[in-house]
């Protein structure tokens, strides 16, 4: 595959028809696929399909003259190019099958359960609060410094890992409770889309699909067929949540028209979230010479030093307040833009090959046990959304949302099963 990517590469670097780019790079995803068998939880599948979406928006946007503001030039397909045959080259894949958890999953989840329970409860409460104070976005919620909505925002993506954790323990233990786990994600699903509708936030929804969808196809409930039928619905549907977004909140729509005139499906698709990856790249090759290698390392060191709050150098602030200075929302960054910023396109590998190393062994853990499984599938979100912002939206997310709680729910696992042994 890699070879492929070489040749398809070539291509695309002595191109100048942008069409043409835009169908090679999709084209190489497309093999891609096929040569993985289109198995939806292989990240050649997920995650470069998600990466290929991110790359494109925006030049296919400026072709269709939906948006033209900063122009368009070769260097970020090229980029991305680079960035996408680093991430293969460097994937290290295992030729361990997935197996089934042989012995029963000694762990009773009704503790568990009850905090699910008790967060939805919290949930639908503070969707009520929020909608009888005239708020008219996130940003507004957040600024009201009500503890109660700051702890729900924060401990949603816990509630996720254990909503995740609840359902992949009720299958792999090899009891009928199929009944109970489809409870539990309708019940979670109704929190879900009440946080959506009153505070905007489409990246909770966007999570909570991704779990369930990626849950069930691992549970052999759905196959191949419905996820590909899924995708279609949700690209026809997913423009609806920019016309809702405030909706609920404000009472007002969002227009999806250019210039008085409606926007075509693929339009509507593409503008503001998929767009913005590439266009943020477009705006850091039209200054090329200026921000190439500018941080050389230390927005790396920034993101690390994210998890425990404190980002001295971030790069997508940076990005921000350089290029949107006075704007009242983000404009997130560009994941293949970062490594550009701090050693030009030895940074972009640089950032891909360690991407993708990090992938492959949480993938290759996936493999080897329900905890190894539960892990990956809470990881693709974060993985995803990093491509429009940094390495600092991998490294947080994935210890506060991931890690930690993985690692309290096994303590309490671990001592359960030594007071069963006892």
């Amino acid at each position: 595959y890699s070879i492929i990517i070489l040749l398809f590469g070539m291509i695309i670097c002595i191109e100048n028809n942008v069409i043409i780019q835009i169908i090679v790079f999709w084209l190489m995803y497309i093999i891609g696929i096929i040569l993985y068998k289109i198995d939806i939880l292989h990240p050649f599948v997920w995650f470069l399909g998600a990466f290929s979406l991110y790359s494109t928006a925006y030049p296919i946007l400026y072709i269709l003259n939906a948006s033209t503001k900063f122009g368009l030039s070769r260097e970020p397909l090229i980029w991305n190019w680079i960035a996408y045959f680093a991430f293969v080259v460097c994937f290290r894949d295992s030729k361990v099958k997935i197996e089934e958890i042989k012995k029963t999953v000694y762990f009773n989840t009704r503790s568990i359960e009850c905090i699910i329970h008790l967060s939805t409860l919290i949930f639908i409460l503070v969707s009520i609060s929020i909608s009888r104070c005239n708020l008219s976005g996130k940003n507004e919620i957040y600024a009201t410094g009500n503890i109660l909505y700051n702890f729900a925002f924060s401990w949603i993506y816990l509630y996720f890992f254990l909503f995740t954790f609840v359902i992949y323990i009720n299958v792999e233990s090899k009891t009928k409770r199929n009944r109970k786990i489809i409870m539990i994600i309708s019940e979670v699903g109704l929190a879900t889309i009440l946080m959506t509708l009153y505070s905007g936030e489409r990246d909770i929804l966007l999570e909570y699909m991704l779990i369930v969808i990626i849950s069930l196809y691992n549970f052999k409930w759905i196959g191949k067929k419905q996820i590909i039928f899924m995708a279609v619905i949700f690209i026809i549907l997913f423009p609806l949540t920019s016309i809702y977004k405030y909706y609920f909140l404000t009472g007002n729509l969002g227009e999806l028209q250019i210039d008085g005139q409606p926007r075509n499906i693929l339009i509507n698709f593409l503008t503001g979230e998929f767009e913005s990856a590439s266009k943020n790249l477009q705006i850091l090759s039209n200054h090329k010479l200026e921000v190439k290698a500018k941080f050389m390392g230390l927005s790396y060191l920034s993101d690390l030093t994210r998890i425990i709050g404190y980002a001295p150098c971030s790069s997508l602030g940076w990005f921000n307040y350089t290029f949107y200075n006075g704007s009242s929302v983000g404009h997130g960054f560009t994941l293949v833009g970062e490594g550009y910023v701090n050693f030009g396109v030895i940074g972009i590998i640089i950032s891909f090959s360690l991407l993708s190393r990090i992938m492959s062994y949480i993938y290759i853990e996936s493999k080897k046990g329900i905890f190894g499984k539960i892990i990956f599938v809470c990881s693709i979100s974060i993985f995803i959304y990093s491509l429009r912002a940094d390495f600092a939206n991998i490294f947080s997310p994935f210890v506060r949302h991931v890690i930690f709680p993985a690692f309290i729910v096994y303590i309490i696992k671990t001592i359960r099963i030594r007071e069963m042994n006892k």
